[in-house]
């Protein structure tokens, strides 16, 4: 600024100072000397523009880097949600089948018991019927093997016995009476369990 001031007074002298040439070569150099100037703030300036200019590529570089990584993790966390949201479906899906399995099951050895149960008490009164026919057929061989049936039959030792060594008369009494006997006592087993089949 001092070399701008002292400039214009050197022009701004009166006749008989520095011809006009030599002003104008002051004013020259004084815009040269800005001119310098401005080229070398200019040059900081871009040099200060390309080194922004290349933190901010880094800066996206690394940027576009992450978001990359955020977008693949993203990806493969969707991913796994659909997978643990099918695996719960299924889960689900098996767990009603396991329950309704369960109830089937429940139901079915609830009944199996009932169903034993009644096999019990059958195979009980089966047992108990059994022992009474057991009883009176036993009473029934000891009608038969009684002095009466002996002698229907005309048991001897020396020859085997024939019906026909008995008179039919007293034959067929004897036989009447302990068919009879017989068929009383069953009848009588089979009168209490209710079964004609006997």
């Amino acid at each position: 600024p001092k070399r701008v001031a002292a400039s214009f007074e050197q022009a701004n002298k009166p006749a008989g100072a520095a011809s006009y040439n030599a002003a104008s070569g002051d004013i020259e150099g004084i815009l040269k000397g800005m001119m310098d100037e401005f080229a070398m703030d200019e040059a900081k300036a871009e040099g200060a523009d390309e080194a922004a200019e290349a933190s901010f590529q880094r800066l996206k570089a690394a940027k576009l880097s992450e978001i990359k990584v955020t977008t693949k993790q993203k990806k493969a966390k969707e991913a796994k949600l659909t997978e643990t949201l099918l695996k719960s479906t299924k889960a689900k899906d098996d767990l009603e089948e396991t329950i309704a399995t369960l109830q089937a099951d429940q139901d079915f050895l609830a009944n199996m018991k009932v169903e034993c149960k009644d096999e019990v008490e059958q195979y009980k009164k089966r047992v108990e019927l059994r022992a009474e026919e057991i009883v009176a057929l036993s009473e029934t061989l000891k009608i038969l093997n009684e002095d009466e049936a002996r002698e229907l039959f005309g048991k001897s030792d020396e020859k085997p016995p024939t019906f026909l060594q008995v008179a039919a008369s007293e034959r067929v009494a004897v036989q009447s009476r302990v068919v009879e006997r017989a068929m009383q006592r069953i009848a009588t087993t089979a009168q209490k369990h209710k079964n004609w089949s006997l």
